[in-house]
């Protein structure tokens, strides 16, 4: 697993999850070993290295290339057969080295790669599998260029103890209110069309739950589409429409 970019920690995360599951069940992967690579002194090789998974560190690097030497050298050392990358700059160094080593390779997409189109579908087309982690990315490619033979569509992955927060609150005799909160751009890559899918059949559910609402913090092109939807599956949200690039520099 190769994700060499410096993303927030719901990017990361993903490929933390992954890594985890495969090594805890290797027959996934028919019992090949798992090794995580990642930005040397990043917060994903710092949780890897807690959770006890493999981890090489590599430096950071500039440009779509500036990897390859990097990734080559793991390749060699490892003798990796099957290569699951979360960057584009790892896509395209490892698309490049196909040339030269025999392994498969799967690309999560979990933004819309921007810059350099004729790289990125040069690398796409050496691509055995790409993963979209939600359907309205796959939706929003603009100039690449994807098989759709080649496309698996999954949904996002999450840590059941940050939702539930302490162990003990499940033995909490008074009610429980839960807020599913997002606070992002509203740009297709974030893909909140399946956090309200989900609460909408959440909602359906013929079972009793405590108390929950929807909260989604900022500003982007689907704003409006958002309400829309929520208004269309009846999920009852909150939305406030803030500029989160403005409140970032505020805040620095």
């Amino acid at each position: 697993l190769i994700d060499l970019s410096f993303s927030l920690r719901d990017q990361w995360e993903q490929t933390l999850l992954l890594a985890r599951e495969l090594a805890r069940t290797p027959d996934l992967i028919d019992g090949r070993e798992v090794l995580l690579a990642c930005p040397a002194g990043s917060p994903l090789e710092a949780a890897a290295a807690e959770e006890g998974i493999a981890v090489a560190g590599l430096e950071k690097t500039e440009g779509l290339l500036a990897p390859v030497l990097g990734i080559r050298r793991l390749l060699k050392e490892n003798q990796a057969d099957l290569v699951h990358v979360f960057d584009p700059h790892s896509l395209v160094a490892s698309a490049l080295l196909r040339r030269f080593f025999s392994f498969g390779l799967v690309y999560t997409m979990n933004v819309i790669p921007q810059g350099r189109p004729f790289f990125i579908n040069k690398a796409l087309a050496r691509t055995d599998r790409i993963v979209f982690p939600g359907g309205n990315l796959a939706e929003e490619l603009g100039k690449l260029t994807v098989d759709a033979g080649k496309t698996r569509v999954i949904l996002p992955a999450f840590v059941s103890e940050h939702l539930l927060g302490s162990p003990s609150l499940s033995k909490r005799t008074n009610p429980v209110h839960f807020v599913f909160a997002a606070a992002c751009e509203l740009t297709p890559e974030k893909d909140l069309h399946s956090l309200l899918q989900a609460m909408a059949y959440l909602q359906n559910m013929a079972i009793d739950l405590p108390p929950w609402e929807v909260r989604i913090i900022g500003d982007g092109p689907l704003f409006y589409e958002l309400l829309e939807i929520a208004e269309i599956t009846g999920t009852q949200i909150e939305a406030v429409r803030v500029n989160l690039s403005r409140a970032r520099k505020k805040i620095r």
